[in-house]
């Protein structure tokens, strides 16, 4: 086993756990994922309501705006969440 005593000569001490790093550093990729491909959405959900409005058609990519805006906010609720229990 382990002894947790560094002052004694040839003891060995157990490893570094380097998880809350690759946790926090995960979560900040999908973070800034999440972020890029919202910005898409929602600039795809402004064409398709140009174009219907255009066409004479109802709006419903401004509707399907509030959805991406809901499922950005969802998903950074459950990674700051994530995070705060991981302790990054």
């Amino acid at each position: 086993m382990f002894r947790m005593d560094p002052f004694v000569p040839g003891a060995k001490t157990a490893p570094d756990s380097n998880i809350g790093n690759t946790i926090g550093t995960l979560f900040g990729y999908a973070g800034w994922a999440v972020a890029v491909i919202a910005c898409f959405a929602l600039l795809g959900c402004a064409v398709m309501a140009w174009s219907q409005h255009r066409q004479g058609q109802s709006n419903e990519g401004v509707a399907k705006a509030g959805w991406v805006v809901g499922g950005v906010m969802a998903v950074g609720m459950i990674v700051g969440v994530v995070g705060t229990i991981s302790g990054t």
